[in-house]
């Protein structure tokens, strides 16, 4: 009987894994299967990159599997302050061209009662006075959010793409440094044999 590396539970001398965990096991000793070591070397190696670290502020949502550093979500907040900036600017131009259609409207009813040109003035060009007097007070507000819109988008997304192949070069690295460390005592091995 042998004992597992990693948990310790008694193997007999023939299993080729252990009964408590599941680790491989290398008949007649209790190191580990070989592609074992290259299991533990990626965990080690995405460990080391900061696969397992999500900082996102916005709870993860869509991005979970981006690594994130600390500069990365600092810029997230503030791209979120300018989103939520731009919808506010929105909100108040929409705002701004249906209340003062709604105020043309009211004024033109008042007008509507007396004549036929009150009724005219009334239905037709305070309202439409008051709509595009909003288009024109909204538009700008309206546009201006949309244009913040559009460059977050650009921009969040240019960060996301320099990240990810940020990340991927680093654990390539990361893998290839460690997949040499590990080949090499095996060569020497073989060479003195």
């Amino acid at each position: 009987m042998v004992h597992c590396e990693k948990c310790g539970t008694a193997v007999p001398d023939k299993a080729r894994f252990c009964e408590g965990c599941g680790q491989p096991m290398s008949s007649g000793s209790n190191t580990p299967a070989p592609i074992s070591g290259y299991i533990e070397a990626w965990k080690e190696v995405l460990d080391e990159g900061g696969a397992g670290e999500r900082t996102d502020p916005r709870n993860g949502t869509g991005r979970e599997s981006f690594v994130h550093t600390g500069s990365i979500a600092l810029e997230d907040s503030r791209f979120s302050y300018l989103l939520g900036y731009s919808k506010l600017l929105v909100a108040f131009g929409w705002c701004a061209i249906v209340v003062l259609a709604l105020a043309g409207a009211v004024v033109g009813l008042q007008f509507s009662d007396t004549s036929l040109q009150g009724m005219v003035v009334g239905w037709l060009l305070i309202p439409g006075g008051g709509l595009i007097v909003g288009a024109l007070a909204g538009m700008p507000y309206i546009i201006l959010g949309q244009w913040i819109q559009v460059f977050v988008s650009i921009e969040n997304n240019t960060s996301d793409m320099a990240l990810r192949q940020g990340t991927t070069n680093r654990l390539l690295a990361l893998i290839c440094d460690r997949f040499a460390e590990m080949e090499e005592p095996s060569n020497s091995a073989d060479s003195s044999a």
